[in-house]
């Protein structure tokens, strides 16, 4: 099942691509660039998996001028996630932001644990991104893009839960 997160605002042509418990500059973080600015809206997908109950098995976000933008682009290297959850961010909103305390929402941290503990499982952090849990939690994700005619990065999807993780349950 589908369901809509709310919008977000990319201020400059990067956005990145981490578990919010990274600080910025970690490896395992990624940075896209060539990306449009603009609003964008963010969906996760949850899907019944059997024994292990309801999960989130992937987090997409899109240009809200670019619906039919599908990310089928793989990126070279996967989002590493230490803290069960991972997002897209404002590249400078992330850089000025990062870090933060289990508990403490008026963190980056702290405020994307609370959204990632909550019902909807995922959520806007600050009008600069989107969070979400992820499949079974800590691991290493594949990321899609989707970019426009004129090459810009214009939808992602970060992948929790692959096609053969599926036929499994």
């Amino acid at each position: 099942m589908k369901q809509k997160l709310g919008s977000f605002v990319i201020t400059g042509d990067k956005i990145h691509v981490s578990d919010p418990c990274y600080d910025y500059d970690f490896l395992g973080a990624i940075n896209l660039t060539n990306v449009l600015e603009g609003k964008y809206l963010a969906y996760i997908t949850r899907l019944n998996m059997g024994k292990w109950g309801t999960r989130t098995a992937k987090l997409s976000i899109r240009h809200v001028d670019y619906p039919e933008v599908i990310p089928n682009i793989a990126f070279d290297w996967e989002v590493e996630v230490d803290s069960g959850q991972a997002g897209f961010f404002d590249d400078q909103y992330y850089k000025e932001n990062q870090g933060g305390d289990f508990g403490d929402t008026t963190t980056l941290f702290g405020l994307a644990c609370s959204l990632t503990l909550s019902k909807k499982h995922g959520g806007i952090i600050k009008d600069k991104g989107v969070v979400s849990e992820t499949g079974f939690g800590d691991g290493c994700y594949s990321l899609y893009v989707g970019k426009n005619k004129a090459g810009k990065i214009v939808s992602a999807s970060i992948i929790f839960i692959a096609d053969e993780e599926l036929e499994e349950s």
